[in-house]
Formats: C-alpha cells, structure tokens, sequence
C-alpha cells in the first residue's frame, strides 16, 4: 500500500520512503470498536518486539513514542447495500518508519528509526494482529489499559458534528469506551477523538 488517509477525510502523511501502510480485510463477526483496539495493542506489541521501543495508545486509535503520533490505525465497516448488514471491515494501519516531516508536523509526529526493517515490522503487525484477533478481548482491554495514559487527566472531547467540550478522562470501561466525568456527568464515548492537556 503507497500511503494511508485518516479519520472523516483527513490526510495521513504518506512520503513513499517514510512509513509502514497496510490494511487488512476482516470477515464479519468483530465489533469495529473492538479490532481498533485489538489492533493498537498488535501494533503495540510488534513494535517492542522488534525496536525495543515502548510507546503509548492514545485512545482509540493512536501510538505515541515521546508524546509524538508514530502510528494511525482507522477500522470502517463493510455493508450489504440491500441490507444494511455489516458484513466486514477493513482495518487500516500507518506506522512512520524513517520519516521527514514537514515543519507543521514536527511537534507532533514521531517515527520509528530508520533502520528499522520495514518488512519485518509489517511481518510482525499482522503476526500481532492475528494472536489479538484471537484473544478474548478481556485479555486486549487488560493490555491495552497498561499501555494507555488518558485515564486521570482533562482532556478535550470532539464529538463528531457536536462542539468539543472539556472533561476529565476516568476509565476504559470493559467494551472499550473511553468513561469521561464532564462536570459529574459520567459519558461513555464509543469512539471519537479526544485530545490531552499538557499538564
């Protein structure tokens, strides 16, 4: 694959030599929620395996390596077009390896090192992918929790067609919604996109 997009639309920086762009096509059968988050935890994994690097998931979708975006994942639904049933999804993984970002990006995108073997990482994400698809999802949640900073500081939520609005990040709650107190008001969001304070 020569490049990746993002959410509602959005560009994902693709250069041809700076990146690890690949989608898998699952049967039905997967809650959408649930394979984005099986697969932050894949990519997660393969990325320790094989750089020795740790990074962190910013829920739902995002892999960070010293506060910067290393790795975009996007799942979206198949649909039969009499029905209306999901029949499938397509998940799609952006990994920067060796990349050279453009002024504007430079604060908040990061990269895997050029040496890293670009074959081998997407060898290992699909690997990854395949033992977290297998999993009971409790055992990805557990994980993934491990890894995943937002519960216990402000962030900003921006619901999709809604203004953003200001919260406290609580919990991730065992389908993997991000819990948010907005002023006492406990919210489950099922995806979405939120941002962290620095603080």
């Amino acid at each position: 694959q020569t490049a990746g997009r993002g959410r509602l639309g959005r560009t994902f920086f693709s250069p041809p030599d700076g990146g690890v762009y690949l989608s898998v096509l699952l049967s039905h059968g997967f809650d959408p929620t649930q394979v984005t988050i099986r697969a932050a935890a894949a990519v997660h994994r393969a990325i320790f395996s094989l750089c020795g690097l740790t990074c962190s998931i910013k829920w739902v979708n995002d892999l960070q390596l010293d506060g910067r975006k290393v790795c975009g994942i996007l799942t979206e639904g198949l649909f039969e077009l009499e029905t209306g049933a999901m029949t499938g999804a397509v998940c799609g993984i952006g990994v920067n390896v060796g990349s050279r970002f453009p002024p504007e990006l430079r604060e908040i995108a990061g990269t895997l090192p050029d040496e890293t073997d670009k074959n081998a990482l997407a060898a290992a994400v699909l690997n990854e992918l395949e033992h977290c698809l297998s999993l009971n999802f409790e055992q990805v949640l557990d994980y993934y929790r491990l890894y995943c900073p937002l519960p216990g500081h402000a962030v900003t939520v921006h619901p999709i067609g809604a203004e953003p609005y200001e919260a406290r990040a609580v919990s991730i709650d065992n389908q993997g919604r991000l819990v948010v107190d907005r002023g006492g008001e406990l919210i489950a969001l099922p995806g979405g996109e939120v941002s962290l304070h620095r603080e």
